[in-house]
């Protein structure tokens, strides 16, 4: 997938809906209620950027939800989007399932998935993105790590990476895009969100450089758990 939006769409979307959760008088310190597709209700609260998040155990735990603020609304994108999840002619127009995706779903819901892993290049000049994955229906979160890190000679030692994590639901025929800027994936256990499986069963991923890291080795898998520690980072 070629055309993404840039690290400045990225900036001006997470702004714009900075703006929007405070226009409309979103009070960020008392939940919100989200009505799932399937009619379960989730409870969240808006950080700053107008992103969702749970607070669990004192932690601030991001959530991908399908908002209408985080509808993906780019025709292109949208279309290239669902390049990847291409419609049934026999079943009324419905999407199918991705020809070529990473496959992370046949695993026991108490036990984390194995790890999938690549080399992420260019990092500092554009987006990586990578195939659909298809999650474990009962695993609440996605971990992502990342090691061997390349950054220019004498540069600042700045790991982070800023994340677009795009989700599809089926029953909406939407996508939706969660944000998160500035991450530290090279923390002991992770960075780690949570991700709906069972209502969002395929998404991916699309990584830039936050400053100056050229390459690292990215790996991701899903847990039952949505917490793992004091290593965690705060959203």
């Amino acid at each position: 997938m070629k055309k993404f939006i840039s690290i400045l769409s990225v900036v001006m979307f997470i702004f714009a809906m900075s703006v929007e959760t405070f226009a409309v008088n979103i009070n960020a310190d008392k939940p919100n209620i989200f009505i799932a597709e399937d009619g379960s209700e989730i409870e969240y609260y808006l950080d700053e950027y107008g992103m969702p998040y749970q607070k669990i155990n004192g932690e601030k735990i991001g959530i991908a939800l399908s908002l209408p603020s985080l509808e993906v609304t780019d025709e292109d994108l949208i279309y290239e989007l669902n390049l990847e999840i291409p419609h049934n002619e026999n079943q009324n127009m419905q999407r199918s399932a991705p020809s070529d995706f990473i496959d992370l779903s046949n695993f026991d819901s108490n036990v984390n998935s194995s790890e999938y892993s690549f080399t992420a290049t260019g990092l500092d000049e554009d987006f990586f993105n990578t195939k659909p994955f298809k999650f474990c229906r009962s695993h609440s979160a996605v971990v992502i790590k990342s090691s061997k890190h390349k950054r220019p000679l004498f540069s600042v030692n700045d790991n982070n990476l800023n994340i677009t994590y795009y989700y599809y639901s089926s029953q909406k025929d939407k996508w939706f895009a969660y944000t998160m800027m500035d991450k530290d994936c090279s923390v002991i256990g992770g960075f780690r969100f949570q991700h709906s499986p069972s209502i969002y069963q395929f998404g991916k991923f699309s990584f830039i450089a936050h400053s100056v890291l050229k390459s690292c080795t990215i790996s991701i898998f899903t847990t039952p758990y949505s917490l793992a520690g004091p290593t965690i980072p705060q959203i």
